[in-house]
């Protein structure tokens, strides 16, 4: 579900991705003011995971001489690890020693490719306009640096052990509050702390945001917030898939039987994931956790995602409707895919044109502080 560069006819790499200036300037100037809130104050809760075992990380990959796509280690405290990157965006005009306006923490989606060779494309558009915005995005354990495009490459089994929900959530969640507590001991907390997922990492983000005091906004890409498995069960019958629909029977036999004595042997895997995998994806309650934030949310699907159904991004809008909840915002992009990527141009091409949001003299919007 991993948000992917693909080369158009023309041979070059086509990118439009459509996150980068209207997701977050739509969800941050329409909320902004009404939830930021006294960040921090939970400071006995951040200091758990002061450990030196965290303080600072080596450079595992990557160019030295461009920082967006340099690897780093991060040690968790159970003595595991996982690769992230970590950049910063300002503005053209903007002093580079200003202080840290926005975090912006980015759960990427499934399988067990880098992101690296999509930076720092992907964020084209966020260029800080309206304060310096850091940039964060801690991979799951296993994942190697540089494999972003090696589309045939298996997963290896230590990633597949390691790769189910409620590992995902502890590690974010430790690395999350690593570098808010980091800002804090610096002085330099940053005014408003972002949870963004992409895909499969949309599930997690609603439960982090809800552990997380600090958080202020929530973006969901490629994620409608319907429950997981009911989101591919209303693809499969949507297109008729009979692979999808092969793997969703799979899985109705498995869990109609008793659970396996070791959810994540190799013999109780499930479409290439273990037991504990899809059990914990299909407890999670996508749903509630979103119904039960009130900090502005935003989501964001293309109408021509084959891999989750845009419809259900109008779902959880209904459901929002109807518990009378008005801090949602939805999106459907024209055209995009499950990249939120379009044939036409999408961003940053229409909002630098003439008369849109980022055209010359227009006022900086994103990120701005109400």
């Amino acid at each position: 579900m991993t948000a992917q560069a693909t080369k158009g006819k023309t041979g070059h790499s086509k990118l439009n991705i459509v996150i980068s200036v209207q997701l977050l300037r739509f969800l941050l100037v329409k909320h902004g003011r009404s939830v930021l809130r006294s960040f921090y104050a939970c400071l006995q809760f951040c200091g758990l995971i002061l450990c030196s075992a965290c303080s600072q990380q080596g450079l595992i990959h990557g160019n030295s001489g461009d920082q967006t796509r340099q690897a780093r280690e991060f040690q968790f405290r159970d003595g595991g690890s996982a690769i992230y990157f970590s950049f910063d965006k300002f503005n053209g005009s903007e002093n580079r020693r200003a202080a840290i306006a926005s975090y912006l923490f980015v759960i990427s989606g499934s399988d067990c490719r880098s992101m690296q060779d999509y930076l720092p494309q992907y964020f084209r558009g966020l260029d800080g306009e309206s304060g310096p915005l850091r940039i964060f995005i801690l991979h799951k354990r296993h994942i190697q640096a540089g494999t972003a495009l090696q589309q045939g490459r298996a997963c290896s089994d230590d990633f597949i052990r390691a790769d189910y929900p409620s590992r995902w959530l502890q590690d974010q969640g430790e690395f999350l509050q690593y570098w808010l507590a980091q800002a804090v001991q610096q002085g330099q907390a940053p005014q408003r702390v972002v949870i963004m997922g992409i895909s499969e990492g949309a599930e997690i983000a609603p439960l982090l945001a809800l552990r997380t005091p600090q958080a202020t906004h929530l973006v969901l890409l490629a994620n409608g917030g319907m429950q997981p498995l009911d989101s591919l069960r209303l693809l499969a019958d949507k297109t008729g898939d009979a692979g999808m629909l092969q793997e969703l029977a799979r899985l109705d036999a498995a869990f109609a039987g008793p659970a396996p004595a070791d959810p994540d042997a190799v013999a109780s895997r499930i479409n290439g994931r273990n037991w504990r995998y899809w059990s914990q994806l299909r407890e999670l309650r996508h749903t509630e956790n979103l119904l039960a934030l009130s900090l502005p949310i935003f989501i964001g699907m293309g109408d021509a995602d084959m891999a989750l159904p845009v419809e259900s991004a109008s779902y959880i809008r209904q459901h929002f409707a109807a518990a009378g909840k008005d801090n949602l915002s939805v999106h459907i992009y024209p055209g995009a895919d499950h990249g939120l990527r379009s044939e036409a141009p999408v961003l940053p091409s229409r909002f630098h044109a003439s008369g849109g949001p980022m055209a010359a003299g227009q006022p900086a919007l994103m990120l701005r502080s109400g």
